[in-house]
């Protein structure tokens, strides 16, 4: 394995619903993406949506709790980089594993972004339990920071 010659575009994990189709999914990841162009001059970041990436890893990791671990610290077997940079929640309302995959990885200090159509790319410092016993869309958006350095709490 040779060392990298220059430094590799970021992967990031967009965490859609899983009630949304595939249709809304690329749209959602073209308003991802352009954000992220406009606010942060990412060109080149990688993003996998996370029905696709479950389908690729969950049968592998065998429960839910592996698959939110593999997927906040896991690594690529051959190169050895984490397998996401940073993750991107879309909306403020989340289901179960994608607050558990936001709390994992703000505790291990990755980066982690909310997206709303019509709101600023927002840091995220926090998710909040509304309702633990709403698997789909139990968990809100505590804390975030937009891009600019304005603190707001949902």
């Amino acid at each position: 394995m040779s060392p990298k010659s220059q430094a590799q575009p970021p992967k990031l994990l967009l965490l859609v619903p899983r009630s949304m189709n595939s249709i809304e999914v690329e749209e959602v990841s073209k308003g991802v993406k352009s954000k992220l162009t406009s606010s942060l001059g990412l060109t080149d970041a990688g993003l996998t949506d996370s029905a696709a990436w479950y389908r690729e890893m969950f049968e592998s990791c065998g429960n839910w709790d592996s698959w939110i671990w593999e997927t906040v610290t896991g690594r690529d077997y051959e190169t050895r980089e984490p397998h996401f940079d940073g993750f991107v929640v879309c909306g403020d309302r989340l289901g179960r594993a994608s607050a558990s995959i936001v709390n994992l990885a703000l505790r291990n200090g990755r980066a982690v972004l909310a997206w709303e159509e019509s709101l600023p790319l927002r840091s995220v410092q926090e998710v909040v339990p509304i309702d633990r016993e709403d698997m789909t869309y139990g968990w809100g958006l505590g804390a975030t920071t937009d891009i600019k350095g304005d603190v707001s709490h949902e």
